[in-house]
């Protein structure tokens, strides 16, 4: 019973590297990783970094705090709120839903 409840949590992980997340994200917002790990906050910049932090758990085996530590030094709950944030914003943005889809794509043909 328990492993069939647990195999509904999991999300499928790819062979794609939080390094290669923070690079493809970086490149399709037209900024540096240094910025989207940065401590700046603008409204671009956050998207960008909240994307980043979405795709990452999404299809990384990196671990929430280990992730938040690559964005700067943010803690788990940072990246659970990002990973939310993005998630609501995706349902009622299509643009959003595009441009994170359009990144996961790039991701998946780097580990082709």
């Amino acid at each position: 019973l328990a492993k069939d409840i647990l195999n509904g949590y999991r999300r499928p992980r790819y062979n794609v590297s939080l390094a290669q997340v923070l690079q493809t994200v970086a490149d399709h917002y037209g900024m540096s990783v240094e910025e989207l790990v940065g401590p700046r906050r603008t409204g671009p910049l956050s998207q960008a970094r909240q994307v980043a932090m979405y795709l990452a758990r999404e299809i990384t085996t990196t671990s929430l705090p280990q992730i938040g530590e690559a964005f700067g030094g943010r803690k788990h709950s940072t990246v659970i709120h990002s990973w939310n944030k993005i998630v609501e914003d995706m349902e009622n943005d299509p643009v959003l839903y595009s441009i994170v889809q359009d990144i996961r794509t790039r991701l998946m043909k780097i580990r082709e």
